[in-house]
């Protein structure tokens, strides 16, 4: 297939600054279509955004679930991909201790790894990290999520959709507080978004 150009309407939340928020056409970028071929695999659609991070994404997504503490975050957010996204979606789950790679996997991931090196050496190997906003915070998760590990996750090229969640002293500013069953309802969305843009292709 020969390189093209399409246009694709990207949508996104906006707040009327009441607290009231809307999904509205937000900008429309020209997207880049190639093809590349992996080894091992059939040829896969790269999705490039012209003047923009590029986010691209093979066969099938492959998702790192990034938890600490007791893993609850990770869990239900891994047992939502699971029951929505297809079913050859790869889920990795990284835990800072045992216990939150242990719930992870039980909830439904692929595989799971724990500590700071499994962090370090897989993060640049997905499509997408999700997670609370603690994992790129250095300290956080009273001090389980290292340095380290933030800038590598931080640095990963990896796209990430993080929950605006952290212990640390860190407020984000214009995003509304919900429960936390709905912020991972609107993760999940955008990851189904995410797909839908490769099926599309």
């Amino acid at each position: 297939m020969d390189a093209e150009y399409s246009w694709f309407l990207f949508l996104t939340n906006v707040s009327d600054g009441k607290g009231k928020e809307d999904l509205i056409s937000y900008y429309i970028l020209q997207v880049h279509l190639s093809w590349y071929r992996v080894p091992g695999r059939e040829t896969c659609p790269v999705i490039r955004v012209k003047n923009s991070r590029a986010v691209e994404i093979g066969d099938k997504m492959r998702i790192a679930v990034i938890d600490g503490q007791g893993g609850g975050i990770g869990r239900l957010i891994t047992e939502q991909i699971r029951k929505h996204l297809p079913t050859n979606t790869e889920i990795i789950a990284f835990g800072t201790n045992v216990i939150a790679t242990s719930l992870m996997l039980k909830a439904g991931a692929n595989e799971g790894a724990t500590g700071e090196n499994a962090v370090i050496q897989n993060v640049d190997d997905v499509d997408v990290i999700v997670g609370p906003l603690g994992i790129i915070l250095a300290h956080s998760m009273r001090g389980e999520l290292t340095a380290n590990m933030a800038e590598a996750i931080a640095k990963s090229k990896a796209h990430k959709i993080l929950l605006p969640l952290t212990l640390s002293r860190v407020e984000v500013i214009g995003v509304q507080v919900e429960p936390l069953p709905h912020q991972v309802e609107k993760m999940i969305n955008r990851l189904k978004e995410m797909m839908e843009v490769k099926t599309d292709v």
